[in-house]
């Protein structure tokens, strides 16, 4: 079978070589193991990539709970040595207890009112940098 062309000369026959067919073939099944590969690749890259930024996130996070835990626990001893020494000067224990929880529920008030937002965002902004951070 021929196929021709309009005003192009004389009819020239459509040979389909089987070679250039392989070759052809072969070339895209190699691009696409090359593709295949190159994706592969790239999502081990991600993974490792992700489990660094988790780790450091929870390593950071590991810091801040045990520093957390040290501060909670020294508020706790503090006031309690406290209300009891004030216990003591003013004649009644339940009377310095309530002395410290009325301090604490002022330290609460002025936070939740003058500080609450400062902190939030200061809180967000650590925690977005620790995510790019590209010194570490």
């Amino acid at each position: 079978m021929s196929f021709t062309t309009k005003g192009t000369g004389p009819s020239r026959p459509h040979t389909a070589d089987p070679a250039d067919h392989n070759e052809l073939g072969e070339y895209f099944d190699s691009l696409r193991a090359q593709a295949k590969d190159y994706v592969n690749t790239e999502k081990k890259v991600l993974t490792l990539f992700i489990y660094e930024k988790i780790g450091k996130a929870v390593g950071g996070l590991v810091g801040i709970v045990i520093s957390a835990i040290a501060v909670i626990l020294f508020l706790v001893f503090g006031s309690v040595a406290l209300a009891l020494y004030l216990g003591s000067l003013l004649a009644s224990v339940a009377l310095g207890f309530l002395i410290v929880a009325g301090l604490y529920l002022l330290v609460f008030i002025i936070v939740h009112f003058m500080a609450h937002k400062a902190i939030r965002n200061s809180t967000m902004l650590n925690v977005i940098n620790s995510f790019y951070d590209e010194n570490d």
